[in-house]
């Protein structure tokens, strides 16, 4: 696909992304919810985790091969941005120790931890690196940060309360999208993401 194609209707193939990720979280959490599982970790793991990972890593991987020429580099960006993943190692375990008693075990612990790490980096990696990426082809960089964060506050979770979303999500969609520009990488908004969802979860 060229630049051209890509610039002419990068909203109409963002929107497209974000509504058809939305629906498919949904459906699989839906279709996933039915299966026998014995456990609450277990359930969580399929239920929850395992639909987030086809809907907003999986899928918005084959939209950006098939959209964007250059190679996925995120596992390296990853990589160089090792301080990113020490932090929220380091947060985890405080976290842990520090809740314990709220959950029923330390797997269970474990299991909540990695979903919302999975979650932050399945929402950072859609909007903060292809959807982001994408509207900057057209327009200026601030104007795709906003459009970017309107998109994860208002059509990701669509489900949540409206007031909510203004005055929490869609300020904190335009700070990672600054984030995620300032440092050319996603790694340190996976990370506050996360700790947002771990600390959000507890109050």
């Amino acid at each position: 696909m060229d630049d051209s194609w890509q610039r002419k209707y990068a909203l109409l193939i963002a929107i497209a992304i974000s509504v058809f990720s939305a629906f498919m979280l949904l459906f699989l959490m839906i279709c996933f919810g039915f299966l026998p599982v014995r456990t609450i970790e277990g359930s969580m793991f399929i239920g929850l985790t395992l639909p987030t990972i086809v809907s907003l890593y999986l899928f918005p991987k084959l939209c950006q091969s098939v959209l964007m020429s250059e190679s996925n580099k995120f596992l390296k960006e990853m990589n160089k941005k090792w301080k990113s993943i020490l932090y929220l190692v380091v947060f985890s375990i405080l976290y842990g120790v520090m809740y314990r008693r709220e959950f029923e075990s330390i797997p269970m612990i474990c299991i909540v931890i990695f979903h919302y790490t999975i979650v932050s980096l399945g929402e950072e990696f859609t909007y903060r690196k292809l959807i982001l990426r994408l509207l900057n082809i057209r327009y200026k960089t601030w104007v795709a940060i906003i459009i970017s964060a309107i998109m994860f506050s208002f059509i990701l979770h669509i489900n949540e309360n409206l007031i909510l979303n203004l005055l929490i999500r869609f300020p904190m969609g335009i700070v990672f999208g600054c984030v995620a520009v300032k440092t050319n990488s996603i790694a340190y908004t996976v990370v506050l993401h996360t700790i947002y969802n771990l600390i959000v979860l507890i109050l």
